[in-house]
């Protein structure tokens, strides 16, 4: 899990302090930015990466794996301990508004539409 994260640091900090990343991560921006589905369906899109969105629609995702995962069987104490998953992906959740939350306001990236707050998603 290392290798993941200090390549995305290291990425993020070229394309946040004008590295050799940066000149490509504009012309995508652009690209995307002209390419860019249907506004609603954008919106809608990037509202999943907002805090406010996303954990309810995690903890949604969450307690369907639960109940899937005591349904078949797969949890260890039949519905009293959540699924090795699910327990992972809540931790990934809690790390939605340490990590992902500060790093938006940090770097102040635009998104396809304009505005900051896109990156990471």
């Amino acid at each position: 899990m290392a290798l993941p994260l200090l390549l995305f640091a290291a990425v993020t900090w070229q394309v946040t302090a004008g590295g050799p990343l940066a000149e490509g991560d504009e012309r995508l921006a652009r690209e995307m930015r002209e390419d860019a589905p249907p506004t609603a369906l954008a919106e809608f899109l990037a509202d999943l990466g907002n805090v406010e969105v996303a954990l309810p629609v995690l903890a949604a995702a969450l307690a369907y794996a639960w109940v899937r995962g005591r349904h078949r069987g797969q949890s260890g104490n039949r519905g009293r301990r959540p699924p090795p998953a699910v327990s992972a992906a809540a931790a990934a959740m809690a790390a939605v508004p340490l990590l992902v939350a500060p790093l938006k306001e940090l770097t102040g990236r635009p998104g396809p539409l304009g505005g900051t707050g896109y990156f990471p998603s």
